[in-house]
């Protein structure tokens, strides 16, 4: 048998690459997602997820094997398990392992998808490699015997791997409620609900709205900067916030800084003119820091800026020239709710070339799983700010709450 791994950004490029270099019957053994770091331009290194896929083809055939019935559930694991889509589909892969570990296999093929079928040989290491997949909730269960199959810190821990929440922070939770409970209530679904309702609400950080706050030292206005990849959001959400403080009748400056002059800065114009609210385009780092300096003490200047890449160090260097702007500095990072956990990881790290206040997330009406967002929060131990939940202008934003995070992260309502 030979055994070769196949790298890649993309699924259909890697088992292209599988199906050119071991042929149509190779076996797909199993998939991840890791980090590699890549040298970019301009010097420096950035860590960037990528697929990675163990295949292999058999050499010689041997024995014929007996065959097995193929399930809807047993093809469904399959597809789960080439897609990496492993939270979503958890328990449909626990059934097919359990058939599969009591039955041999047969040659399979996976469900048809946007590129040819890839034929699955006859060998039981698949199924062991699936499941290693599900490592964690085992490996949690063998540790301690309140995880039983039937247990209610077992069923909580599935819950929030199902939720998006990493691993490590589910058993950090999940620890962290066994420890709060007796030995009695922690068999008890209710409490233990109620437990890490609690835990998740005392361990999410808010910031609060924003404030000028009453610092002696404050000689001039107030900056708030919204920074942020590409396509996010952060134009609409400067809108918001700025008609949202007028609605308060609290003094705010909208200001785009368009140093390409793509037009963005036009669009966040008419969103001020349309709610009368004082605002302007500027177009270079020195013409802000003009701006800024003819500004009253103690008015909120908003500050959005253009979308920059995580990927290009050369645009994101260009940040490093708000520090000079010579006044109070709140920066937020605007995050897409829809990006996955390592991008959001890695979009922190490289947007941390200047300090981050606080976190803002958008597009929260996007998705339905919140754990990359709860987890990515307490790895890199930053605040929450704000949410928006559409397009509309003002409605579509709320002031982040550890209650109302909460009610999101474990899908309650009302």
């Amino acid at each position: 048998m030979k055994i070769r791994k196949f790298e890649g950004q993309q699924m259909t490029e890697v088992l292209q690459e599988i199906k050119s270099v071991l042929g149509p019957d190779a076996v797909i053994l199993s998939t991840r997602e890791v980090s590699r770091r890549r040298k970019v331009r301009g010097g420096g290194f950035l860590t960037m997820p990528i697929i990675e896929v163990t295949a292999a083809i058999e050499v010689a055939e041997t024995a014929v094997r007996p065959p097995v019935k193929k399930t809807p559930v047993f093809e469904r694991a399959l597809e789960v398990a080439v897609q990496g889509d492993i939270y979503k589909e958890l328990q449909s892969i626990k059934d097919a392992v359990a058939d599969i570990s009591a039955n041999t296999a047969e040659p399979l093929t996976l469900p048809e998808t946007n590129q040819k079928t890839v034929p699955i040989a006859e060998m039981h290491e698949t199924w062991l490699e699936m499941k290693i997949m599900l490592k964690s909730m085992t490996e949690m269960r063998r540790q301690d015997p309140l995880f039983s199959k039937n247990s209610t810190l077992g069923a909580l821990f599935e819950q929030l791997i199902l939720s998006g929440v990493d691993t490590e922070t589910a058993q950090h939770l999940v620890q962290a409620v066994e420890e709060s409970l007796s030995q009695e209530d922690v068999w008890k679904p209710e409490r233990v609900q109620h437990s890490i309702y609690d835990v998740i609400q005392r361990l999410t950080q808010v910031t609060g709205p924003f404030a000028l706050r009453d610092d002696t030292t404050l000689k001039g206005p107030k900056v708030v900067a919204l920074i942020g990849p590409t396509g996010v959001g952060k134009t609409t959400t400067a809108a918001k916030l700025g008609v949202t403080r007028l609605q308060r009748k609290q003094a705010v400056t909208l200001v785009s800084l368009d140093e390409t002059e793509s037009g963005r800065g036009d669009i966040l114009i008419q969103h001020a003119d349309r709610y009368h609210i004082p605002a302007l385009k500027i177009t270079s780092w020195n013409r802000l820091k003009q701006f800024v300096s003819g500004r009253k003490k103690g008015e909120l200047i908003l500050l959005d800026t253009a979308g920059r890449s995580h990927l290009k160090s050369k645009e994101i260097v260009l940040l490093k020239q708000l520090m000079s702007v010579g006044f109070p500095l709140e920066t937020h990072l605007v995050l897409s709710a829809n990006t996955k956990g390592s991008d959001l990881s890695d979009m922190i790290d490289q947007f941390s070339i200047i300090p981050i206040y606080s976190l803002l997330f958008t597009k929260i009406d996007e998705t339905k799983t919140y754990g990359p967002l709860f987890s990515t929060m307490g790895r890199k131990r930053k605040p929450l700010s704000y949410l928006t939940t559409g397009r509309r202008i003002p409605d579509d934003l709320e002031l982040a709450t550890p209650k109302g995070f909460t009610d999101l992260l474990l899908s309650r309502s009302g």
